[in-house]
Formats: C-alpha cells, sequence, structure tokens
C-alpha cells in the first residue's frame, strides 16, 4: 500500500514558505451587517469562518494545555477525498487516489491547480482478482457468495484507513504537534479531520452501511419508504432525530456481529447478525474511523459531507432529463418531440468564455457529457422544453425546471448568509413540492418507456450475466437481437440522492458552501494519478516499499 503518514505532510507543509504565507492559524466569525439593519448576520464561506471550526477552535481553548507548555494552540482542519476510478476505456488499469487538503487554506487557492494545496495521501488497494480464486478454494470449490466478497471488500478498505490514522496521527491529535513556523513562532498544532467528499459508494464503506440498504442514508437512519419526503416537516426533524450516532450501542452491536462471524463461524449475512444489525442496515465491518478516534471524541458521521455535483448534477437532474425526454417519446408518435429538443438545444448561443458552451450534437442522446454540460442543459432547460407539451404539463414542467434551477443555484452559491440560508430552505420545499407533483399529475399520464439506450444496455447486461453464470469457457449465448424490446419504466423518487437535497442548508451553515467540499476537485485530480502508477509500476511491485527518496518524487505534496 502506497502512502504518506499524516503527519509528514502537515510538517511539510507548515514548513514551506510559499503555503504558510495565506495560512489562518485561528478562525473568525464573518458578519454582514446591512444598511439599517439592527444587527448583523453570519456569512457562509470558508471553512475557517465555518461554525465547526470555531466550535473545534473553541473546544482546544478551552481545553487543559499540556503540562509545562504556554505555546498557541492551533487547529489544523484536514480535509479529505477519495474516488476510485477506471483509468482507461479498454483495459483493467484503475486508481483509487486519496486526497488531502487543509482547510485553514481558503477555497480559492485550494480550487487552482497553480497553488499546488493538494496533497496525495494514498492510493487505495482493491481485493487482488486472484482473492476470488484463494477463497475459492477454502469454500470447498464453490465460489464465495457475493456478500463474503463484499465484507472482505470492506474489510480491506477499513485495514489500509487504520493504517494511515497510525499511532503518531493519534498522539497529535490528543497532544498536539511543536513545529517552528516559518514566521519565527513556535506553535502547537492539534489536527482534526472536519470533512471527506466522496461519492455514495465510497461514503457507505466510510459509514459501513449497506449499500442501498433498508436505511440508504449515511448520516441518518430514515427508511427507504420514506426518502421521498423531501421538504417536508417531517423529513426535517428526522434529519436530526434519526442521525447515525457513533456510540457504544452501535459499536457494541457491530462487535456482537463480528463475533458471530469470527468465533461462532456464522455467515455475513446470517440470522444471528441480521438480528442485530438490519434495523439501521449497518454492516458487520471494524470501522477504523470508530475504533481509533470515537475514544477523543470523534464522530466519523459528521465527517460525510453532501455531495451536490453526484447528488444533484449527476444525480436527480439527470434522472429527471432522461425521464423528460421518455415523456416527449411517448407524448408523440416517433422522434419529433424529441429531434425539436435537439434542435433547440443546437440553437442556444454560447455565453462567456465556458459559462454555456456549445451544443454540438444531440443532446437528449447524452453521449460523452460531463458534470458541467448536464449544468449547461439545467441553465437551458426552461427555454428548450417550453410548448413541447400540452397543458397542463407544459405548466407543471416549466414550474419544476425552474425551481431546479433556482435551487441549484443557491446550491452553487460561493458565499451564503443567514437569509439565504432560510431561503435555499424554502426552496428545497417547494422542490420537493414540485417533484411529487411532477410525479402525480404528470408521469402517470403518459406511458412512458425505456430509451434504446436504456434498452440496449439493459441487454447487453444481461447477456454478460448470462456468461458468468455459464461460465466464460463454456457459454453459448445469442447475439444481441436487432431491436431490443422496450420495457416500462417510471420516475423513480425513491432514492438517496433525493433525500439527501434537504442536508443541504445545515452542512451549509456548519462547514461553509459547497465548493469547498465539492467533489469535482477529487474528479478533476484523477488523471494526474495515472503518471504515478506507471511510475510505481515500472519500479516493481506495488506492494513493495519504496526508498524515502524515492517516495518523496513519487507521492510528494504537489498534486
Amino acid at each position: 500500500m502506497y502512502h504518506r503518514t499524516l503527519i509528514s505532510v502537515i510538517q511539510e507543509k507548515l514548513a514551506n514558505p510559499r503555503h504558510d504565507e495565506l495560512f489562518h492559524y485561528q478562525p473568525y466569525n464573518l458578519l454582514w451587517q446591512q444598511g439599517g439593519s439592527p444587527a448583523p448576520i453570519n456569512v457562509h464561506g470558508e471553512l475557517y469562518t465555518s461554525q465547526a471550526f470555531l466550535q473545534t477552535h473553541k473546544d482546544l481553548q478551552q481545553s487543559p494545555p499540556e503540562p509545562g507548555c504556554d505555546l498557541e494552540r492551533v487547529v489544523i482542519a484536514l480535509m479529505f477525498w477519495s474516488d476510485a476510478t477506471q483509468l482507461t476505456t479498454f483495459g483493467n488499469a484503475k486508481l483509487w487516489p486519496c486526497y488531502m487538503f487543509f482547510g485553514n487554506k481558503s477555497k480559492y487557492r485550494r480550487c487552482k491547480p497553480s497553488c499546488c494545496l493538494c496533497s496525495h495521501i494514498a492510493y487505495f488497494n482493491h481485493l487482488p482478482d486472484s482473492f476470488k480464486d484463494f477463497a475459492t478454494e477454502h469454500f470447498g470449490g464453490k465460489a464465495p457468495p457475493a456478500d463474503f466478497m463484499a465484507h472482505c471488500h470492506r474489510e480491506l478498505f477499513h485495514t489500509q484507513w487504520g493504517i494511515i490514522l497510525d499511532d503518531e496521527f493519534l498522539e497529535a491529535w490528543e497532544h498536539g504537534i511543536i513545529i517552528h513556523c516559518c514566521d519565527g513562532v513556535e506553535r502547537r498544532f492539534y489536527p482534526r479531520i472536519f470533512t471527506y467528499s466522496a461519492n455514495y459508494p465510497e461514503k457507505v464503506l466510510l459509514a459501513s452501511i449497506h449499500n442501498l440498504g433498508q436505511c440508504p442514508c449515511p448520516r441518518c437512519t430514515i427508511p427507504m419508504s420514506r426518502v421521498h419526503n423531501l421538504g417536508m416537516s417531517r423529513d426535517k426533524m428526522e434529519w436530526v432525530t434519526l442521525a447515525h450516532v457513533d456510540d457504544c450501542v452501535r459499536q457494541s452491536k457491530i462487535q456482537s456481529a463480528c463475533t458471530h462471524i469470527y468465533d461462532s463461524t456464522l455467515g455475513v449475512t446470517s440470522t444471528a447478525v441480521e438480528s442485530l444489525l438490519k434495523d439501521q442496515s449497518l454492516v458487520p465491518t471494524s470501522n477504523a474511523f470508530s475504533n481509533r478516534l470515537s475514544c477523543l471524541g470523534f464522530d466519523l458521521f459528521c465527517m460525510l459531507v453532501v455531495d451536490l455535483m453526484h447528488e444533484f448534477e449527476l444525480g436527480i437532474w439527470k434522472a429527471l432529463f432522461t425521464h423528460l425526454i421518455r415523456i416527449l417519446n411517448a407524448a408523440e408518435v416517433g422522434d419529433i418531440l424529441v429531434n425539436e429538443l435537439d434542435r433547440r438545444y443546437r440553437m442556444v448561443p454560447t455565453f462567456g468564455s465556458d459559462t454555456i458552451r456549445k451544443f454540438a450534437s444531440n443532446t437528449s442522446e447524452m453521449k460523452r457529457m460531463a458534470t458541467r454540460d448536464f449544468e449547461d442543459v439545467l441553465q437551458c432547460a426552461i427555454l428548450v422544453f417550453d410548448g413541447l407539451l400540452p397543458e397542463p404539463h407544459n405548466k407543471n414542467v416549466m414550474a419544476l425546471l425552474f425551481t431546479c434551477a433556482y435551487w441549484h443555484g443557491l446550491a452553487k452559491l460561493r458565499m451564503h448568509t443567514d437569509e439565504t440560508l432560510t431561503l435555499l430552505d424554502t426552496v428545497t420545499e417547494r422542490l420537493g413540492q414540485c417533484l411529487r407533483r411532477f410525479q402525480l399529475k404528470t408521469c402517470d399520464v403518459f406511458n412512458t418507456q425505456e430509451l434504446k439506450r436504456e434498452a440496449e444496455c439493459r441487454q447487453r447486461c444481461a447477456q454478460e450475466n448470462l456468461k458468468n453464470l455459464q461460465g466464460r469457457s463454456t457459454a453459448t449465448v445469442a447475439a444481441p437481437t436487432p431491436h431490443v424490446s422496450r420495457r416500462p419504466k417510471t420516475f423513480n423518487l425513491q432514492t438517496y440522492k433525493l433525500h439527501a437535497l434537504g442536508d443541504y442548508s445545515s452542512s451549509i451553515c456548519m462547514y461553509g458552501t459547497t465548493d469547498s467540499y465539492s467533489t469535482e476537485p477529487a474528479s478533476s485530480k484523477r488523471a494526474s494519478g495515472i503518471s504515478s502508477i506507471t511510475y510505481m509500476k515500472n519500479r516493481g511491485s506495488l506492494n513493495t516499499a519504496l526508498p524515502r527518496q524515492d517516495f518523496v518524487e513519487l507521492m510528494g505534496s504537489n498534486s
């Protein structure tokens, strides 16, 4: 496993005059007072002006100092990102990097690659393909079940995080580390983990819960049957009352489940294990963050922040846009309305250097579209969709598209105040109402079916599953049919991504605006790891440790 110790990265950053220049040693409360207003209001933006940082700093200053030490005590705000990716279109090359930023630095500098503020912390290992052969030998020649492989995957991930969260880091968390800063002053620094930005599959790994289980949310235990209640008063209350807490009860349940598996040799999904964990969708995995940091007062669920890119832009909005295309197909025989949609998008002029790009291809096909492309599609959707559907459906669609664009604009603001957060809460409530009205009043009227590409994708998956069941060497699979039958397809609101939209206001209030911990920086930096992994392979086995000088060259703090 290739990784750097967290303390070495902290020491290296603070010893670099270039990185120390605009480093915020102390947080502060940012206020704004409008002319004639009786009192100032809070402004939310940077992490070092957030409530979480201010409270952590206050708790540190009020705690007993180290005996005989009168040095200034400073909080080091650690922000992590990780994103597993396939490196090639054809082939099996893949990479799973982990990055770290300091929240003491401005988000406007962290987003600039030229500032070199991103640190590569580790490259996580996947289970090797040969592990399945190893497990088969111990299963009496039978292939290991999927739940067993998923369990091993979770154990491997948290074992690697247990290595990263080493004893030196825990010692610094509790007692701090003394560093001679570039300004000539010695300070005692205390590292604290504030945020961990990742997509849903990795959040599930971090939270140690089932992927899309009975309780799909990594932050709370709301059941799947109620995740569509976005904006309702009950949903707002359940974000608080059903919040995941890494307490002794949860840890005791997981410890008992592990005892059933390892001491009583019961299955990972046996009745005894499921009876302990199923009500909260927990998994019998020893969580590294819980094991290493819970005794120091850290709650791992608080670091799992919202993810605007995957939850809305590539989640709810992409799903809504796809279903609107299904409705256009169902509303008119042939592709008349869809062709008109594509024609209108191609007529949209560009705006700015890269604000609205040219829609050169057929937008309805959604081929090779990045997140920024879906954002452009949303910003132009009202004019493009207007009049394509008959009333009253056109009115419903226009209201929904306006609310989606309004919510997205508010959620992506780079600076919020208490007043704009109240407005975001109001628009979130309206968005939930519009989506449910759209599903009830418009979606149920049209007999929507899969798009052609969805049907073809389903057929390819079915063919691949058949190959896996019959064995690749002996499988005889029929050739794909030229015309795949399309199945009925409805608009689904029973998704975790919809439920997650209700947590944006509280997350912004606690940690600052969403651009500070968006997953977009991790996605844009994944390519930078390709040359690094090639370098590793040229040096030899990925499991072989590098000499210190080679390791610094490979895993240097500059991304």
